[in-house]
């Protein structure tokens, strides 16, 4: 489909899932912003700054996760587009240390919205949903505030990764999640050093970026 705003209805059947409780998914936090379990409530407006699905007015907080750690680490690193020369694929450690990796579990099952694949075509959309890039955030905004509406049992969406399709990506709504569905599995790993920069070179290095 291409780029427009949603229409008021659509004749689908919305794919809806069910993550358990005990499901464990990875989140990219940088330091000085919020910690691993904090949702975000900044109003994004029109901003190519901000997230895909974030809220437009304030109204509702989200979240981003993934399935994996490799999953969370690229679409959290690569958010811009690199280019071909040697100097456009470097990542300074510095960037790197202003973030860390944090393991985090349900407590109770979450309802999703299935954004993947032929899924897209039971809310009108397609793969332009989930892979445009920042220009057009602000209409993939009023596209989450349409899905949140048709949908309105889904705690978040669920869709394929932007920057790795192999991965899934997560974004879970502080409205419908209940307080105490998340909880952190140890402690985050900070990604300038140990584990976790080992981690965030591996998956930049999949990506032929080079930490420098």
């Amino acid at each position: 489909m291409p780029p427009t705003t949603p229409p008021r209805r659509c004749a689908g059947r919305p794919v809806i899932d069910v993550m358990p409780t005990g499901a464990d998914l990875y989140r990219v936090f940088r330091h000085q912003s919020r910690g691993p379990l904090d949702f975000n409530s900044t109003a994004a407006g029109t901003s190519p700054a901000h997230g895909r699905f974030d809220s437009i007015d304030g109204s509702y907080a989200y979240l981003y996760v993934a399935a994996t750690p490799y999953g969370a680490l690229a679409e959290a690193l690569l958010r811009t587009h690199r280019g071909p020369s040697r100097s456009e694929r470097l990542l300074p450690v510095a960037d790197l240390a202003r973030y860390s990796l944090a393991r985090l579990r349900l407590e109770t099952p979450v309802t999703i919205l299935s954004l993947q694949g032929a899924d897209a075509g039971h809310v009108c959309q397609d793969i332009w949903l989930t892979t445009c890039d920042a220009p057009e955030y602000s209409m993939t905004r009023e596209w989450a505030v349409t899905m949140r509406r048709w949908c309105p049992a889904a705690a978040g969406f669920r869709w394929r990764g932007r920057k790795d399709i192999d991965e899934i990506s997560y974004v879970l709504f502080a409205d419908r999640v209940a307080a105490a569905a998340l909880t952190i599995v140890g402690p985050p790993y900070p990604l300038g050093s140990g584990t976790g920069l080992a981690l965030a070179t591996a998956v930049l290095e999949r990506h032929n970026v080079t930490v420098s």
